[in-house]
């Protein structure tokens, strides 16, 4: 009895303030979030935010882990984001592998007016937080945010700003799956639309404002 119960202590600690989004999300056992948990523990991080992907054929699973921000300004905050996933047992079409670390990143979080950080809903709100590579002051991520949460309209170079003008829509009411710095000033960002598709954009800094030279589309 004494035993049990402590069982029962010990899970509920461990189990904790958690939100659960994405597509394995409602398949997830309570021993599966114990253990994913255990893992983002053994790592010295404790998370708040699980972010489930299935992958190609429902072969393998994925849970993007969102750790407690190690920086946090009023608009702004960061920290770390573990990957862990697991793959159907070779053989066994209804036994899974045991969860495993596969990686690790840093996420960003830019609030929205009158939300709280902790307020994500699911994988379509777009407070949630996404994942950065490269070096962003928190003034740079704010200005990137509000740029592409604005959905301004991108016009092909040398289109013109008549009737057959080349021009596409940000969709600034996507997500971010992350914000990505590359060569130069370019800062690439994808935008979520649905578990397998999206829209990318190019930005570029120019006299310190951020500009969309790009606008496409990606398909996994």
């Amino acid at each position: 009895m004494i035993l049990v119960l402590f069982i029962g202590i010990s899970f509920q600690a461990l189990a904790g303030s958690l939100t659960i989004i994405g597509t394995p999300g409602p398949e997830l056992s309570d021993h599966d979030v114990l253990a994913i948990k255990r893992l983002s523990l053994s790592e010295g991080e404790r998370p708040w935010l699980f972010n489930g992907v299935r992958g190609q054929y429902g072969l393998s699973q994925f849970v993007r882990v969102f750790c407690s921000p190690t920086e946090r300004t009023k608009m702004v905050r960061r920290g770390p984001l573990v990957h862990i996933s697991r793959r159907r047992s070779e053989g066994q079409s209804d036994e899974w592998t045991p969860w495993s670390l596969s990686g690790s990143e840093i996420y960003a979080q830019v609030k929205l007016d009158g939300r709280e950080f902790d307020d994500v809903k699911d994988t379509e709100d777009p407070n949630r937080p996404f994942s950065v590579k490269g070096e962003f002051s928190n003034q740079a991520l704010v200005a990137i945010v509000a740029l592409v949460r604005s959905s301004p309209t991108y016009v092909a170079p040398g289109s013109r700003p008549v009737e057959g003008e080349i021009s596409l829509q940000v969709n600034g009411k996507l997500p971010i799956w992350y914000i990505h710095r590359k060569k130069g000033n370019t800062v690439e960002v994808n935008l979520l639309d649905g578990p397998s598709r999206g829209q990318t954009l190019h930005l570029k800094l120019a006299q310190g404002k951020w500009t969309v030279s790009r606008v496409g589309s990606w398909v996994s």
